[in-house]
């Protein structure tokens, strides 16, 4: 069984915590498996049981704090998703702070054009400003790069 577990530790990162507990721990196999994403290496007779639960607690914490992430990116994904190119261009410009008429006059277009795709891509965004839009640029923009 451990020899299973081994191989499909090595073929993927793990979808959850795991802490390793070796009696025959060695510094090679404590990198490798921090490495490929152990949350902690542990050595049996190296700790006590409260400092177990302690280091289990905080693997679970870290758990749920990358589920709750991967949640709010998939959500804001599908936001995303809902806007036109055009409105996916206003949103960059609305961002980065500029107004309505230099929108306008970059994109070839009438501010009241802007103002509609403005209002139209907060609502779509779930948002209620562009100071919120602005905030949220980085993270669109990591989310693109992807």
């Amino acid at each position: 069984m451990a020899s299973r577990f081994r191989k499909h530790f090595r073929q993927a990162p793990p979808q959850l915590p795991i802490i390793f507990l070796s009696g025959q721990a060695d510094v090679a196999s404590a990198v490798t498996a921090l490495k490929r994403g152990a949350f902690d290496f542990l050595e049996k007779g190296s700790f006590t049981p409260q400092k177990l639960l302690a280091l289990v607690g905080d693997a679970l914490n870290q758990h749920r704090l990358r589920l709750e992430k991967r949640e709010h990116q998939a959500a804001l994904r599908s936001r995303l998703a809902q806007l036109t190119p055009r409105e996916r261009q206003v949103a960059s410009r609305v961002a980065d702070g500029k107004a309505n008429k230099v929108v306008a006059s970059e994109l070839a277009i009438s501010e009241r054009t802007v103002e509609i795709h403005r209002h139209n891509l907060l609502k779509k965004l779930q948002l209620r400003s562009a100071a919120q839009l602005a905030k949220l640029a980085p993270e669109i923009n990591q989310l693109d790069a992807r």
